[in-house]
């Protein structure tokens, strides 16, 4: 089955699901991709410094309103509450920072981005 965009292209549902993550269809703009991981997946090492950072707002880290689908009794027990978090990347820093934008302004910021980091070359 295809679905039309606002953009009157045709998309299979199999690619637009992975597309929904990210492209919003009613404003047109890219937002931060995101997980679910299981509290109890994540290393207990790593939650602290990844609670730091998401307070500090460079990474999306917050617990989900939705219990695991594997908990026993359905209620999100502490094991078993899920973490919604973004992928640790250039774009997704942009677009929390920056709110969701289309993919040209977006692309436009991050060229700005490389460009004003640029090494420069040794001698």
């Amino acid at each position: 089955m295809y679905i039309l965009t606002l953009n009157n292209l045709l998309i299979p549902n199999s690619i637009l699901n992975v597309i929904r993550s990210r492209l919003n269809l009613a404003t047109n703009k890219l937002e931060p991709s995101v997980t679910l991981l299981k509290r109890s997946d994540v290393p207990k090492w790593l939650l602290m410094p990844m609670e730091i950072l998401g307070r500090l707002g460079l990474i999306l880290w917050r617990d989900a309103s939705v219990p695991h689908p594997d908990s026993r009794l359905g209620r999100g027990d502490a094991p078993d509450r899920m973490i919604e978090c973004n992928n640790l990347t250039l774009i997704n820093l942009v677009l929390l920072r920056l709110g969701p934008m289309h993919e040209s302004h977006l692309t436009t910021v991050l060229l700005m981005i490389q460009v004003s980091y640029k090494v420069s070359p040794s001698k």
